[in-house]
C-alpha cells in the first residue's frame, strides 16, 4: 500500500518516507514470517531412529524430493519425506534417520553398511529456504534505508528509463515526423 501511494505523489519528502516506509514494511514482512517458520521448525520435537528403508519414491522436478517407508527395529513404520536425492535412498539399505516428529522432514540421514562402516551421509535442506527469505527480507530493508538516506525526497527514478538523451522525446512525436515527410 506504501508503494502505491509513493507512486501517486510528486517528488517530495512524503513521496520519500512513503517509499522508505514501503520497503521497511515489505522487507520486515519477509524477516517476519521467515523468523516465524523458523522458531516454529526449532520447536518440533527432533527423534532418532535407525532401521531399513521398506519403500523409497524419488519425485524429480524443478526440486527433487523423496519420500521413504522405513521399518524400524521396533516394529514401527515411519512414513518420512527428504529434500532432495541420493543414491542410497534404496530398499533395505540400512539407516540411521534424524526426522522432525510433525512433519516428518528428514534433517540427517546415516547411511550404514552391513558390517557397520558409514556409506554416505544425506543432510535436509529444509531450513535454506526460509534463511533464503530471511536474508531477502534484510537486503529490502537495508536497500530502502539506504535509498531513504540518499535520495529523502524520492526525486530518484527507480529504473533506468531517463538515462538517455532520447528518452525524453515521446512515442507522439515521432509519428508525426513521419507523416510530415
Amino acid at each position: 500500500m506504501c508503494w502505491y501511494f509513493a507512486s501517486t505523489y510528486g517528488v517530495s519528502t512524503r513521496k520519500g518516507k512513503a517509499t522508505f516506509a514501503a520497503a521497511l514494511f515489505g522487507g520486515s514482512g519477509f524477516c517476519i514470517a521467515a523468523l516465524t517458520l523458523l522458531l516454529y521448525q526449532l520447536h518440533l520435537p527432533v527423534f532418532d531412529a535407525e532401521g531399513k528403508i521398506a519403500a523409497a519414491s524419488v519425485h524429480h522436478g524443478k526440486y527433487d524430493r523423496t519420500d521413504l517407508l522405513i521399518h524400524t527395529s521396533s516394529g514401527v513404520d515411519l512414513a518420512l519425506h527428504a529434500s532432495g536425492s541420493s543414491p542410497y535412498f534404496r530398499r533395505d539399505e540400512h539407516v540411521k534417520v534424524r526426522y522432525q516428529a510433525e512433519t516428518g522432514a528428514i534433517l540427517r540421514v546415516l547411511f550404514v553398511s552391513a558390517d557397520g562402516k558409514e556409506e554416505g551421509v544425506f543432510n535436509g535442506t529444509g531450513a535454506w529456504p526460509l534463511l533464503f527469505f530471511l536474508l531477502v527480507g534484510l537486503i529490502i530493508v537495508i536497500q530502502g534505508f539506504r535509498r531513504y538516506r540518499r535520495d529523502p525526497e524520492g526525486a530518484e527514478e527507480p529504473s533506468a528509463r531517463n538515462q538517455h538523451a532520447y528518452a525524453a522525446v515521446d512515442e507522439r512525436s515521432l509519428l508525426d515526423l513521419s507523416k510530415h515527410r
